[in-house]
């Protein structure tokens, strides 16, 4: 949750910055409808690294900057510690020194499950495709499949909550 709002504070504050240098109207890195700041219930130290992989897909300019709602949906569950891959690369990156990149890259290294999915727009439609999985074993805990029109943020959140119900209890 911390690094989310991390990110929506940091884009917030550009966006801030640039309207009061160019005066122009600069377009939000998220949607409005975008559940960002979903409340997220407590979780116990023990509960398990869920790594939220990049969406991939066709038809949907910058794709991965929904990523955060898929995210966003599983950590609702409060079943698991939920990460996204690619913003704990990007935290890396900046880590000048090792013990840096250790605490930083730390979830990635705990992750019990990945949640992979894809996004690809049909005509004036959504196909969500959600996986579950469990590394190592290459096994398939959940499968989401969610077809609609309208709020892309929304359909991914729905995915994200159904995929983070399926996490296995402690």
């Amino acid at each position: 949750m911390r690094l989310e709002l991390g990110v929506l504070t940091v884009a917030v504050a550009l966006v801030v910055v640039a309207c009061a240098e160019k005066r122009t109207e600069v377009k939000p890195a998220l949607p409005p409808s975008a559940p960002v700041l979903a409340k997220v219930p407590p979780l116990p130290a023990d509960a398990p690294v869920v790594v939220v992989d990049d969406l991939e897909g066709e038809g949907i300019p910058d794709l991965a900057r929904y990523t955060v709602h898929l995210a966003q949906g599983a950590a609702q569950s409060g079943r698991a510690q939920v990460v996204v891959r690619s913003e704990i690369a990007a935290q890396m990156k900046a880590c000048t020194e090792v013990e840096c990149q250790q605490r930083v890259g730390a979830p990635l290294v705990a992750a019990r499950y990945v949640v992979h999915g894809s996004a690809n727009k049909l005509g004036d439609s959504y196909l969500v495709q959600v996986k579950l999985l469990q590394p190592g074993s290459a096994s398939v805990l959940a499968r989401v499949n969610r077809q609609g029109s309208g709020d892309l943020a929304a359909l991914l959140f729905e995915a994200g909550r159904e995929v983070g119900a399926a996490v296995p209890a402690r």
